[in-house]
């Protein structure tokens, strides 16, 4: 083997390493963002889950104090 040989071998694996490895750095770091969006995406659903739980009980307790107020109404006549 000659020196040109040797030369020409690093610099296709360098060729190589470049053209696999950058692809793979930036699908990583797209990997670890989405998963960062994905778990803040997860907490806020938690959260709108947390509070329309809240206000729907809000809702059937009002919706409660209606319909005795109707049977208090209905049943004076």
């Amino acid at each position: 083997m000659n020196e040109y040989t040797i030369v020409t071998v690093i610099a296709a694996l360098v060729g190589l390493f470049l053209s696999i490895g950058k692809p793979v750095i930036n699908l990583n770091t797209a990997i670890t963002k989405l998963q960062a969006t994905l778990d803040s995406l997860m907490e806020q659903v938690k959260d709108l889950r947390k509070d329309n739980a809240e206000e729907h009980k809000g809702f059937n307790d009002t919706l409660d104090n209606h319909e005795k107020r109707i049977i208090k109404l209905e049943g004076m006549k």
